[in-house]
Parts: structure tokens; sequence; C-alpha cells
């Protein structure tokens, strides 16, 4: 309640400033404004009375406009500490930094910013999406979430912190509390690659840290034909004798070495280093080629295939019976510890998938076909004499496109005067493969790709990469260029 002295008073201030206003000179609006009635004392203790009502409510609504305006500077702080932090993990990630590490990362760069970690940071996922837990700082990272690409990796940071309630406390007599909250989202986006579907890709040295060596060896007077599409080394390629390679691109991680007289026809030779005689006009750019990795390195089809076959060691060995049994049989898909053919013997496969625990040997004058097979392996493949193979993948299932895959790591060899003909994947990632004698041919409709650790030839060789009809992946023989961008 107000006092009524305390009105009194108020009243007299007024009066005696009424009085000042009034001696000013006529005209001015002061003086104007001093010659309206006074309010009776009654109506001015109930302004009086009415400030006094009012004021705390006033002065509430200052405290809170002030307390407001912190928390939005304080969201705008956070806010940037959460921008700052996913875009320094998704960074992390394009150097090659594990999604664990990058997350990490982003959470130190998010402490750094003054948003309140833990003494120790808790991860729970695997090794290609999870979350990291870090008290006030928690980040998500996904795989095939991606706002650019959809196949694209995010990294989501959400930071919090407790906020000033020191002024709007005192409306809420049983305490009050706030929280400022943001999330930023970072993509890392990945632009197409370029260079055109290698059929030819060697992986010799990849992730090696050199590239002193050769992923791919022409010599005598082989040739290597794969018109419209790319021949790619992870390593170096060296070219000697009268070789000819014809291929859409040719690209050459290391070295391109050229001895003797031969031949390069490609819209394009990109290459890290060359070594060329003066005589010989090659066209090579020079320039960094980065190695790309091997696509199916995570391919669980892939891994599955070489589980099975290495599971076949209580399977049945097939070899060709002794005379006079017949000169041919057919074989049906299933588990073989090895496959053997040899002299006038002919062995026909049944379509389906074929695991393999040891080697594939074909000599003689024997043969082996089979359409719509795939071959698991854990061995390695020998054809030699004058035995025609022909291996055709299938264009539906599982294993579609993939007609031999081992990853055994003794070197293949293909020799003699017979042929081998396959059509869809060849792929021996982690062997050599000697191709001399025989013509290879890879291009029955169009599909023949070989994915190798390293190749030499010295024969002819015809690949081909129109593998859409089977279901073969597609990659660029030049990795596409990643960057990190906020999305949210």
């Amino acid at each position: 309640m107000v006092n009524y002295a305390t009105n009194r008073y108020t009243a007299k201030v007024v009066e005696q400033m009424v009085h000042i206003i009034k001696m000013l000179p006529p005209g001015t609006i002061s003086h104007k404004l001093s010659h309206r009635p006074v309010p009776p004392l009654g109506d001015r203790a109930t302004v009086a009375i009415l400030v006094g009502i009012t004021a705390p409510v006033l002065a509430m609504g200052v405290a809170l406009g002030i307390e407001v305006s912190g928390w939005t500077v304080m969201k705008q702080r956070m806010q940037r500490a959460a921008d700052t932090a996913a875009t320094a993990a998704a960074e992390s990630f394009i150097t090659g930094a594990s999604v664990q590490n990058s997350a990490t990362y982003g959470a130190y760069v998010a402490e750094m910013n003054n948003v309140a970690g833990a003494s120790a940071k808790a991860w729970s996922g695997s090794t290609t999406a999870g979350t990291l837990s870090d008290n006030n700082i928690s980040v998500v990272v996904a795989t095939g979430a991606g706002i650019i690409n959809p196949t694209d990796t995010t990294f989501a940071v959400t930071v919090q912190t407790p906020a000033s309630t020191a002024f709007v406390g005192f409306a809420f007599p049983g305490g009050i509390t706030k929280t400022i909250t943001t999330t930023a989202i970072a993509e890392v986006a990945t632009s197409a690659g370029t260079g055109g579907q290698p059929c030819l890709l060697t992986l010799q040295d990849y992730g090696g840290g050199t590239t002193t060596g050769y992923g791919i060896q022409v010599s005598g007077a082989s040739e290597i034909s794969s018109e419209g599409c790319t021949v790619r080394s992870d390593d170096g390629i060296e070219i000697s004798g009268s070789a000819e390679i014809d291929a859409g691109y040719v690209f050459s991680s290391g070295t391109l070495d050229v001895t003797g007289s031969p031949s390069i026809s490609a819209q394009g030779i990109y290459a890290t280093a060359k070594s060329i005689p003066s005589y010989l006009s090659i066209p090579v750019t020079v320039e960094s080629v980065p190695q790309i990795p091997d696509p199916y390195a995570t391919s669980s089809v892939m891994q599955a295939g070489f589980a099975s076959a290495a599971a076949c060691s209580g399977g049945t060995a097939f070899s060709p019976a002794p005379w006079p049994a017949p000169t041919s049989q057919t074989i049906s898909p299933g588990c073989y510890s090895s496959i053997s053919v040899g002299g006038d013997f002919e062995v026909k496969m049944n379509p389906g998938v074929y695991y393999v625990y040891g080697n594939i040997t074909v000599g003689g004058s024997g043969e082996l076909s089979g359409s719509g097979v795939t071959i698991f392996s854990n061995g390695s493949l020998a054809i030699s004499g004058a035995s025609p193979v022909s291996i055709k993948a299938p264009q539906t299932g599982t294993s579609s496109g993939i007609a031999y895959a081992s990853n055994g790591t003794a070197a293949s060899s293909i020799s003699g005067s017979g042929t081998f003909s396959f059509t869809g994947l060849f792929y021996y990632p982690n062997g050599a493969v000697n191709v001399s004698g025989a013509s290879t041919s890879g291009s029955d409709d169009g599909c023949g790709e070989m994915i190798v650790k390293s190749a030499t030839f010295s024969g002819s060789t015809s690949l081909a990469a129109e593998c859409d009809s089977y279901g073969l992946l597609p990659f660029s023989a030049m990795p596409g260029t990643s960057s990190a961008k906020l999305v949210q």
C-alpha cells in the first residue's frame, strides 16, 4: 500500500514543478502546458499507486528482455561451435581418419569452443557409423544419409549448455532451468569421378605409400585391346617391344615407362611420371594420378563366396577318370576341393555357383566351359597347352556378373595356344596374373573386366566394360573429390 504522506509529498513536488514551468516565457510548449488544469490530489495519488503497482511488472519485463537477449547470443555462440565441430569431423574423415577418430576430433573442436566435454569419450558403433558421447557433446556418424548425395557420410554434432536465469529466477521462487541446445550436420560430399570405367585395374601398391613398381607390364608383340574403356594401374605401367595398347584412357599412378617401339592409342594418357624415348611421339599428361581402391573390397557377396570356398576342404576333387572312361562330363554347382582337367577331357559346368577350395588347372587339350556360372576360389588358376576355357557369368542372382573370383595369392597363368574367354568379372586382387600365348577375351557380348593385383601381358587380350546388364559395380578411373559441406 502506498503511504498517504508519500502521496502528499509527491503532489507538492509536482506543484512546485508546475510553478517553475509557468515562469517560462509565454509561447513555449512548457508554458502552455503549465496553464492546463492541474488534476486534483486524488487523481495524482491514483497515478502514483498505479506506478507503484506496475513498476515490478515493468522491471520483470526488462529483466526478461535482458535474459532472452543473453540466451540468443549464447545460442548463436553454441551454433557456431556445433557448425565448426561438424565441419572439422567431416574434414578429418576426408583426410583418411576412421569414423571414430573423426568424431573424436569434432568433439575436441567443440570443447575448444567452450562446450564442456568429458574426461573420457564413449563410442558406440562400427567402423562405418556410430555415436560418440562426450558429456554435453554428441557426434552421430551415419552412412547413406546424405542430402547432397544419398550415399554420403554425415556427421551430426549436437551441443548443449545450461543458460543463466539470474533475472527470470525472481519470478519463479521454486526455481527455473534453461538449456541451450543446437545441432549442425556436415556431409562429406563426393563429386563424380572421371576417366571412364576401367576394364583393367591393377591394385599393386595401393595404400602402400610408394609407386615404384609396375602394376601392368606389356611386352613383345602383345596387344591389349580395350577400346572405349580404361586401362588403370595403381602402380606404374611398363610397355616394351612392339606392344600395343588401344584404350579409351590410360592412367598410371606411378611411372609410365616405355622402351622399344610400342604404340599407345587413347583419348588421354595420364601418369604421375614418365620415361619415354624422345623418338616416340606419345602424348602423355604428367600430373598427380591418385590411386583408387578396390571397388569390391567390401563386397559382402565376394566375402561370403570366399568363406564358402574355404569351407570346401572336405569336398570332392574333380579330375578326369582314366581311359576308357567317357571323354566328357557335366558337373553341377557345389563344393570342390579342386578342379583339374587334362588330356582330351571336356568338362561342362551347369549354371550356378561353384566353390573351389584349391586350384583350378586346365592343361593338354582339356576343355572347361560353362554359361551362367560363377566360380569362387581360394586358389589359383592355371591354363596351359591347347586348352580352350570359356566361362560366362550369370546376369541375375546374387553373384550376377562374377565369372571368376579368388582371394588366392599365388600367381595365376594363362598360356599355351588355347583360348581363355570370360564374360563378366575376372577378380584376383591379391595375386599376379600372367597372360602369354593364348588369346584372352572378355568381350563376348561387351562385358569383360579384370581387377587383379598385377598383370603381365605377352599375348593378345581384349577387354570391354559394357557390363550394365550384368550388374557389376560402376566406378571411375579417377576418384571424385570430397568436400565437407554444412547441410543443416
